[in-house]
């Protein structure tokens, strides 16, 4: 089994950085450019598995039978009553009616597939002067509960579960301090935002996170599509700066484990664990397990945040 070091964590958190959706040059990943028909692949499935999207242009509208067709995809949509059809810009969002559609208009498409391969359409965004944000939603909000293993988590103010995927970037601005010695090199060390200093007197880093960083009460500005009523998938979540606690990351034998209070002991670290209730538990493949696979005498990697000075709330435990 591998043997993760703390400069593998960060090398894994690294690795998380990739090229979200809708920036390449087709009609399925890009809403900012007109593709050729050359160009057009089908369209993008996510989960649930039967979820799809893509962009393109309204080729006919059948308003009897509210039926679209597009330019550059095969697939025929029908768009029920109900169905939100909204023009974005700049993260503002406009309700339209089905009249408001007209042929020509770039547009983007969320719906479910059907077997016989036509879209029922849960959503239609109307792109303003043929250019699309990326992203369906943009708001800020507080994070309520995380389920780390499942990669979902809710926030106060709105009422769906927000999923993650290995697209989705995480990422805030962290301050950091200048270093006194000779040159005034810049020593790395974060320090804490204050009201009296709010990084002016230092230097930020935009830095990458793991889901792992994240705990329940971060201020987050979240980027996301809209999957269905109750789900949005997450393209992009920004930590605001004056919430982020840094994680603990070590090594260590387990001295106790109780399954029931969900409390662990180390053999050398003098935490006491507190295991949420939906931290990731893995072992050294990624494979998950339950906290009952984990005994006295386990050596495993360990991952959470200072609650007090005697008690950390671990998010993501690995069996090494």
């Amino acid at each position: 089994m591998r043997n993760l070091t703390p400069a593998n964590w960060l090398l894994a958190v690294a690795l998380l950085i990739a090229v979200v959706g809708c920036t390449t040059n087709s009609p399925v990943e890009s809403v900012n450019s007109v593709p050729t028909v050359s160009q057009a692949p089908d369209i993008l499935a996510g989960p649930p598995d039967n979820q799809v999207q893509f962009t393109a242009h309204v080729a006919t509208i059948d308003a009897d039978q509210r039926l679209l067709t597009f330019d550059e995809v095969a697939h025929i949509v029908f768009v029920p009553e109900g169905c939100p059809i909204v023009q974005v810009q700049a993260g503002v969002e406009t309700p339209l009616e089905f009249a408001d559609l007209q042929v020509g208009d770039w547009v983007k498409v969320c719906g479910l597939l059907q077997e016989d391969g036509n879209i029922d359409a849960n959503k239609i965004v109307v792109c303003a002067g043929g250019v699309c944000d990326g992203f369906d939603l943009i708001f800020q909000d507080s994070i309520a509960t995380i389920d780390y293993g499942a990669g979902s988590f809710t926030v106060y103010g709105r009422t769906e579960t927000l999923l993650i995927d290995e697209n989705t970037v995480i990422w805030g601005t962290i301050p950091y301090q200048h270093s006194a010695g000779p040159g005034d090199e810049k020593d790395g060390t974060p320090t804490t935002l204050t009201d009296a200093d709010d990084g002016r007197h230092g230097h930020a880093v935009d830095t990458i996170f793991s889901f792992t960083d994240l705990q329940p009460g971060y201020i987050v500005v979240i980027k996301a599509d809209i999957v269905d009523e109750a789900t949005l998938r997450v393209i992009s979540i920004k930590v605001v700066t004056s919430t982020f606690k840094q994680s603990i990351l070590f090594q260590d034998y387990l001295a106790s484990v109780d399954c029931e209070n969900r409390e662990i002991t180390f053999e050398t670290e003098t935490w006491i664990g507190s295991v949420c209730s939906g931290a990731a538990l893995l072992n050294g493949d990624g494979d998950p397990l339950t906290l009952d696979d984990f005994a006295s005498g386990d050596y495993t990697a360990v991952k959470g945040v200072a609650l007090t000075e005697d008690t950390l709330r671990i998010c993501e435990m690995i069996k090494l």
